[in-house]
């Protein structure tokens, strides 16, 4: 089957379901790269009552994200500039977000621990931190197998940061979602 657009490989409203997004709460993409895949459609979820942040490291990546949302018509995201693998260093309220979003980026971290304890410090107590990444079987798309990293490494880099798991599901054929409450 041909790819055709990214809710082939994971569906977004699948997963906000899955963590109960709903109107009025706050959000961020940890890490949201150049698509906004993500945070467009969790900021159409959250509404205008809501808050929606569009976090990377790169410039580039939130100047293509706010494009995208223009694009599709939502305001309501505001992009962060920053390390999310520095604690303290992304400029969002601590413990404001009902759900922080790490989608295929935990992978690309040199240090996972740090990371994670950053979503929790923003995470509100009982709020959720969602995990989706590449399973680690080869597969035609995604980064090579062994760049990935196994539930085992994000389990274990949510431990550290004093998180509690809640669930694992499929994420779609190439992902695994794992969510977390803090």
């Amino acid at each position: 089957m041909p790819l055709t657009g990214g809710t082939e490989l994971i569906n977004p409203y699948t997963i906000f379901e899955r963590v109960g997004l709903r109107a009025g709460m706050a959000t961020a993409d940890l890490g949201c790269g150049v698509t906004g895949h993500y945070i467009v459609p969790a900021a159409r979820i959250v509404g205008a009552e809501g808050k929606a942040y569009a976090v990377d490291i790169q410039k580039s990546a939130l100047a293509a994200t706010e494009s995208r949302a223009k694009l599709d018509g939502v305001s309501n995201i505001t992009s962060v500039w920053a390390d999310i693998e520095r604690l303290g260093a992304t400029r969002i309220p601590a413990g404001s977000l009902d759900v922080a979003m790490i989608v295929n980026t935990l992978f690309l971290a040199r240090d996972r621990n740090q990371m994670m304890a950053e979503a929790a410090r923003l995470t509100k107590p009982g709020g959720t931190v969602l995990v989706v990444e590449w399973k680690t079987d080869a597969t035609a798309v995604g980064p090579p197998a062994a760049q990935r990293i196994g539930k085992d490494v994000a389990r274990a880099a949510a431990t550290s940061a004093k998180l509690q798991e809640r669930s694992e599901f499929e994420a779609g054929p190439y992902h695994y979602g794992l969510i977390f409450v803090k």
